[in-house]
């Protein structure tokens, strides 16, 4: 043997052990477990019964790998091992993997000294009158924000301090305190993406005193942030919402006590930080899920040096539009907490406190309105802000089930269109790919707005090449698949069901129905049976471009669970055939399948759509499979999903009581909704 190999040969193996985080079932058949939450694939593919351990079970200590130095110790000491003291204000995780799961082996349990101590200092920041987040009151816990890099000669750039490791499109490097948040781990669950560890940062964020204490009320944290503190803010914060820039320099000519003077002038108030924070580690994982390869591209957003400049217009719209969505998201978290916790007096008060934060919500996005109502007349060139600011805006009215997502759509359209077209923005920056995800994003946004309005959508017409051709400048894996990652179908998919509902769009607007059976049959009529029977043959060869091209299951689970709705919306919808038509009975119970697949295998797709057009058009018996569908779904989506089962149920009520179908656009009238479902 060579050297190489000798030394290979003596050298000592690692020792690995079991992991301790899976369900007991798989544990209890020693097999690995894929800790996916509620149910894992394996117990899942062998159709047992799940069950994970309780949070008693949870806690226990944490094993230390077996070095050198350790054996040697246990020789020195007769065999016995010594028993190392960690520091715990050095740990920087807070209870969680890497894989966005719980940790049970690296929570911290605080001891009842320490938890007094903390109190201590919390009552002294809140009595004192400086700022709790001022510069030189405040110091980040562990290294929250980079070391001060600067130069001797060179003027000081705050933005550098923050901001040095973001590198073109580059994700943003979250501090320790938001770090054990795995930002580009696939989201399995939209709304509980955490699961129980987000009570370990819930401690954490009491721990640094950042809520502020209601003495009269009881202190409910939800994902760290005081919740009653928050609903009642906005009545003595008056830098919690921006109602025009703040104006405040980062050019001063001495240099800042700490690094997070930036985040700290651009988030004055405390909360408005918290709930930035939470954007950072919650809001944006269920917005998008990029995947397990690649930045997440709304932490791009928050990378850029422009988020903190207090001095645009352009830049507090954005602000303030991620704090609208941050608390969009909190109110759903915090009800879903309060349904579960089983507190009477939690559960009675949070009606009124919904309300409040509902308010407020409301009051950043009116903030984020106003300020780019002011971008549009300072002269200076905000086009990429104002474009976040708007997709962040129509991205919070879905999750929220909100009524004003079509004046923003329509702002940033035309936004767009000003500028020569989707293509023509994107080339304005030589394929930068955050302004293209942006422009898909709004795209997408618009294409399922067709079903409400039953208009045609107003980016991509019919075959437009652009939307391939942005495809090409692609840099990296997860931006040639952006569109995939984002919304879990593939580009051509989307395509296609912009040509469906535009398609439904004429038909709609020239009043045609094909259920009358005429012989005579007008030339409009033939057109459209023409293209409809011409999109069913398209759909049918899709099918077999899916078995050549190589995709990953949840692309493909979502290419051809649309092929199966899209087929039976041509052919009930357009084409006006009767329901119990074998083609469209043979494609709801496809497409129904899938759902539930897409659902039991935890594989984020857009699956709002495809349950309400099933709904709508299949038989009366399977509207219970329909119904336990929703209820499945609850787990991963918002206020969305209740919106999407009021109509549901509205509708099926017009069926029944001889109304027949309805328009969704005249059942969000009945039930005074106007909400945008993805």
């Amino acid at each position: 043997m060579t050297d190489q190999a000798v030394s290979n040969f003596n050298r000592p193996r690692s020792r690995f052990t079991r992991s301790n985080r899976g369900c007991l079932t798989c544990r209890q058949q020693k097999v690995k477990c894929d800790e996916s939450h509620p149910v894992c694939q394996k117990c899942t593919f062998r159709e047992r019964r799940c069950e994970w351990p309780t949070a008693e079970q949870l806690v226990r200590p944490r094993r230390r790998r077996r070095t050198g130095a350790n054996i040697a110790t246990e020789k020195d000491t007769g065999g016995h091992s010594v028993q190392w003291h960690w520091n715990e204000e050095q740990q920087s995780g807070i209870g969680m993997t890497r894989n966005d799961e719980e940790g049970p082996a690296q929570a911290m349990s605080l001891s009842p000294s320490r938890n007094e101590a903390s109190l201590r200092i919390f009552e002294e920041r809140s009595s004192s009158q400086q700022h709790p987040l001022a510069p030189g009151s405040f110091s980040p816990p562990g290294n929250m924000l980079p070391s001060p890099a600067f130069s001797p000669t060179g003027p000081y750039n705050p933005f550098a301090d923050l901001f040095q490791f973001v590198r073109d499109d580059s994700a943003l490097r979250l501090p320790p305190v938001l770090d054990s948040v795995d930002r580009s781990g696939l989201a399995n669950r939209r709304k509980h993406g955490t699961g129980q560890g987000s009570h370990q940062l819930d401690d954490l964020t009491e721990q640094e005193g950042l809520s502020r204490p209601i003495p009269d009320t009881e202190i409910v944290l939800v994902n760290g942030i005081n919740i009653k503190a928050l609903a009642n803010a906005a009545s003595y914060e008056d830098e919690l919402v921006e109602f025009g820039p703040l104006g405040v320099s980062f050019h001063d000519d001495s240099r800042p006590s700490t690094s997070s003077h930036a985040l700290t002038s651009a988030f004055p108030s405390p909360f408005s930080l918290q709930l930035f924070h939470h954007f950072l580690n919650y809001t944006s994982r269920i917005l998008i899920t990029m995947g397990n390869i690649g930045p997440n591209p709304l932490l791009t957003i928050c990378a850029s040096a422009r988020l903190l400049d207090t001095a645009c217009a352009g830049s507090a719209a954005l602000r303030m539009s991620i704090l609208s969505a941050s608390t969009a998201h909190l109110i759903s978290e915090a009800g879903e907490r309060s349904s579960s916790s089983g507190n009477s007096s939690w559960i009675a008060g949070w009606a009124s406190l919904k309300k409040s934060l509902q308010g407020l919500g409301e009051m950043f996005r009116k903030a984020a309105v106003a300020n780019i109502v002011l971008a549009e007349n300072d002269g200076t060139d905000q086009f990429d802000s104002i474009l976040a600011t708007c997709i962040i805006l129509i991205i919070r009215d879905v999750i929220s089930a909100g009524s004003t997502w079509q004046e923003d759509m329509e702002y940033a359209i035309r936004l767009v269109s000003q500028r020569g077209g989707a293509m023509a923005v994107i080339n304005e920056e030589g394929g930068n790919f955050t302004r293209r995800f942006l422009v898909e994003n709004l795209v997408v946004h618009d294409i399922f707005s067709c079903f409400v309005t039953n208009k045609e959508p107003a980016l991509l017409v019919k075959f437009d090449p652009w939307w391939f051709e942005c495809q090409e400048m692609s840099r990296t894996r997860w931006e040639w698949e952006s569109v995939e990652r984002t919304f879990g179908v593939s580009r051509g998919m989307i395509d296609l069901l912009a040509r469906v509902v535009s398609l439904n769009a004429q038909k709609q607007r020239l009043g045609l129905d094909f259920r009358s059976g005429s012989v005579m049959a007008t030339k409009m009529e033939k057109h459209v049976r023409a293209q409809a029977d011409s999109l069913l043959l398209e759909l049918d060869v899709w099918s077999n471009g899916l078995n050549v091209v190589p995709r990953g299951a949840r692309v493909s689970c979502g290419d051809l669970l649309y092929r199966y709705m899209l087929n039976a919306y041509i052919l009930g919808e357009i084409l006006d055939k009767p329901i119990s038509s074998p083609r469209v009975v043979a494609s709801i119970d496809y497409c129904l399948e899938l759902c539930s697949e897409a659902s039991a295998m935890r594989m984020t797709v857009m699956l709002v759509w495809p349950l309400l057009i099933c709904g709508t058009l299949c038989l009366p018996p399977v509207r219970e499979r329909v119904t336990g569908l929703l209820d499945a779904f609850a787990w991963d989506y918002c206020d969305d999903l209740k919106a999407a089962r009021r109509l549901m149920l509205e509708q099926w009520d017009q069926i029944d009581n001889h109304g027949g179908r309805q328009s969704w656009t005249d059942l969000m009238k009945k039930l005074d909704l106007n909400v945008l479902l993805i």
